[in-house]
């Protein structure tokens, strides 16, 4: 099972923290995730503070309390479990549902275990989906996921 990244495995050293967790970033994109057969693509590559913008994008958040930014440092590596084909096969963990958005179809994927959410943006006929963020759920956040979830399919809507 993948691991959440601890600031206390650092011995506080938020410096070697936040360079660990972005590694495990690296280590996810160098992988060349895919989605249903359909390769993950990225932003544009900028970088910032040394870092890929995708990457504040995902721990920074907009909560600038210090303690949520901590815990999306920590989620980085569910990027991983979340987009693992094994588990979005096995669909008893990892859900997903397609809605429109902005006249684009968005899929959100999230784990009922580690709540987390990652959303993806269909790119029409082409053979990728593009990647638009990934963050830890909160309790009431994958509640209503779910239920939506259960909505979709009660409806004769095919969520995944």
């Amino acid at each position: 099972m993948t691991q959440e990244i601890q600031l206390s495995d650092y011995g506080g050293n938020y410096e070697a923290f936040c360079d660990a967790c972005y590694q495990a970033y690296l280590a996810f994109w160098a992988g060349n995730p895919t989605f249903e057969g359909k390769r993950i693509q990225r932003n544009a590559n900028k970088v910032s503070r040394g870092k890929e913008d995708d990457f504040w994008g995902i721990v920074d958040g907009h909560d600038a309390s210090k303690d949520h930014e901590i815990e999306r440092y920590c989620k980085v590596p569910l990027l991983g479990h979340v987009l693992a084909p094994e588990n979005v096969r096995a669909a008893s963990d990892v859900l997903f549902i397609r809605r429109l958005h902005k006249r684009k179809i968005r899929i959100e994927i999230f784990s009922r275990s580690r709540p987390y959410l990652v959303v993806l943006q269909e790119l029409g006929k082409l053979d990728r989906v593009q990647f638009i963020t990934a963050y830890p759920l909160g309790e009431g956040q994958l509640r209503k996921k779910l239920k939506n979830y259960e909505e979709f399919k009660r409806n004769g809507f095919e969520p995944l």
